[in-house]
């Protein structure tokens, strides 16, 4: 799937909020958060 830079604020306001969503712990939310900043692949 490809995701254009546009979309990035929404995704991970999306991730943001489904990890709220998840759990209290703010600790978890942060993992969560840099999970889904980090490259899934290498293609750009």
């Amino acid at each position: 799937m490809e995701i254009f830079l546009d979309c990035l604020p929404c995704v991970l306001k999306q991730v943001l909020e489904a990890a709220r969503m998840s759990t209290q712990d703010q600790t978890q939310q942060a993992e969560i958060m840099e999970e889904a900043v980090k490259p899934s692949s290498t293609k750009y």
